[in-house]
């Protein structure tokens, strides 16, 4: 995992008086690669938390970027059986 720091300005408003204000903050952004999102697909696929709770535990931008990993990795050209194989096996035969 690849993570970068972007410094960003935030604006708001205040309630009180309502004037916009702006505010630094740091925006961390994290990329994957191949081998990873496809160890972070197998564990998804077993079943052991739900979409949302990858999302927050691996700091992926939405549910919809992972289930769009999921069917990148589900739909590649071998077919494996999941049970079969140990997941680096599984994620290295595909990629």
């Amino acid at each position: 995992m690849k993570q970068s720091t972007t410094r960003i300005r935030k604006a708001f408003r205040n309630p009180v008086t309502g004037e916009k204000l702006y505010v630094w903050a740091d925006k961390i952004t994290y990329r994957y690669d191949e081998l990873e999102k496809g160890l972070i697909i197998v564990e998804f696929l077993k079943g052991s938390l739900n979409a949302e709770e990858f999302v927050e535990k691996y700091h992926i931008c939405s549910v919809q970027i992972l289930y769009a990993w999921a069917g990148k990795f589900l739909t590649q050209q071998e077919s494996v059986f999941l049970s079969e194989q140990n997941d680096i096996d599984i994620v290295r035969l595909i990629t």
